[in-house]
């Protein structure tokens, strides 16, 4: 499909969430004690309590997302098992919603208007066990005809953390003694991830499982320290769906011969089941079946590969609030934007730098896209361009990596610079798969 036609598409089926709302300007909001208490005027019969759609991310990079107007709130105090409180631990929560943010001077971290239900609870502190654990988020209660205040249900637990009994050190090297960066070393909760030359650091329980390393160019081994190598398998790139819902053979084939060239290989969508060694690409999906939600669940369990490209999401018939669903399950979150240059044109220029290389990739229509941690930021927006339809900027992000178990997730907030429309695009997008496969694994 070209350009042309996607600009030419709707405003109300383009994006990659819900439209943006405003809070309402009427509602007034308490700082978060627990419980809360919220003053409303006087409602009336059928009137119901406005909801923002908006994620909230603060200035120490906490985020909630996406974050309703009135919702519950999530207290979470990290301590030791002395009790000494753990500055800047790690607390991230997903299930109904996702947050995610260090705890403060005090080691404690406050979400307000978390979206109700069960949520899984990850806290992570360097030199201490991991910690999960499930908790469950009421809903706010709709205010009685004429009464002018409503109480915010409110959740505080604490959780300490034991420190760990070993720190398991080493390097991860290919076939020709070059380091791998990466790679995922797993052991129960504990995880840890290969840098540029090949080292990490894992902290580890005292009767841990050996672990398991993951990366998707590589044979999976286990390692007890020290240095291992890794035996090289071929790496594919299997389509689950076609981009915007529409097929087209001739960005296909002009992408996977680029892909060809770099050593990969490109797969049409087909039914046949994953592979290790195959990357998972959902490009654009218009919807997202509850079986396919599966064998992404499937793949990243077992230590496989998922790039997920959200962009506009499909033309007719896309469901983006599922594809929130599926992405705040596994520990991400995009939201609607619509990038423009200075000018006020919406830009078919070079405006994000993909991650390892300095190659411009042309921009329609994009996502800012967060993930819980662990994860990294592979783009952002440089300056020179501004967003429509996105209240808050922040973090801006463009694409990010995070691990999921044994596995990764890849998230791109466009599917644009991936599906090219001439052969110079596609060398691009080639080089751009081959460092994601070759650095992120």
């Amino acid at each position: 499909m070209s350009p042309g036609y996607r600009w030419g598409m709707a405003l109300f089926v383009a994006g990659c969430t819900a439209p943006v709302m405003a809070p309402a300007s009427n509602a007034v909001l308490t700082p978060p004690s627990l419980p809360g208490v919220v003053t409303l005027p006087p409602t009336t019969a059928g009137q119901s309590l406005p909801v923002a759609s908006q994620d909230s991310c603060t200035s120490d990079g906490a985020c909630i997302s996406p974050a309703n107007l009135l919702g519950p709130t999530l207290k979470v105090a990290v301590k030791t098992t002395s009790g000494e409180p753990l500055a800047g631990a790690m607390i991230w929560v997903q299930g109904s919603g996702l947050a995610f943010g260090p705890a403060d001077a005090v080691g404690e971290r406050t979400f307000v208007n978390m979206s109700p239900g069960d949520y899984r609870l990850r806290v992570v502190a360097e030199g201490y066990l991991a910690d999960e654990s499930t908790v469950s988020l009421q809903a706010v209660s709709p205010p009685a005809l004429g009464t002018t205040q409503i109480r915010i249900p409110g959740l505080s637990v604490q959780r300490p953390l034991e420190p760990a009994s070993r720190i398991q050190e080493g390097i991860i090297r290919d076939g020709q003694g070059l380091p791998i960066a990466g790679a995922r070393i797993v052991s129960g909760l504990q995880q840890a991830e290969t840098d540029e030359k090949g080292q990490y650091r894992l902290a580890l329980p005292a009767a841990a499982q050996v672990p398991t390393v993951h990366h998707v160019a590589y044979e999976e081994d286990t390692t007890s320290g020290g240095e291992l190598t890794l035996a090289s398998r071929p790496v594919s790139f299997k389509l689950q769906s076609w981009p915007y819902g529409q097929p087209d053979s001739s960005e296909f084939e002009r992408l996977a011969t680029a892909v060809e060239t770099t050593g990969l290989q490109l797969d049409k969508p087909g039914k046949s089941p994953a592979l290790q060694g195959q990357v998972l690409w959902w490009a654009a999906p218009a919807d997202f079946s509850s079986e396919e939600e599966d064998l992404l669940h499937r793949h990243l369990e077992a230590g496989g590969t998922v790039l997920m490209s959200a962009d506009w999401g499909g033309a007719s018939g896309t469901r983006p609030n599922r594809l929130q669903e599926v992405l705040r399950r596994v520990g991400a979150y995009t939201r609607v934007d619509l990038v423009r240059t200075a000018s006020g044109q919406a830009s078919l220029q070079p405006l994000w730098h993909p991650p390892f290389q300095d190659v411009g990739l042309g921009m329609e229509g994009a996502c800012t896209v967060q993930a819980a941690p662990p994860a990294v930021t592979l783009a952002t927006l440089p300056e020179g361009g501004f967003r429509v339809a996105s209240v808050d900027a922040r973090p801006n992000a463009l694409a990010v990596s995070r691990t999921v178990g044994r596995g990764r997730l890849i998230l791109l907030g466009d599917t644009h610079p991936l599906w090219p429309e001439t052969l110079e695009t596609a060398q691009q997008a080639a080089r751009l798969l081959r460092q994601l496969v070759s650095r992120l694994g």
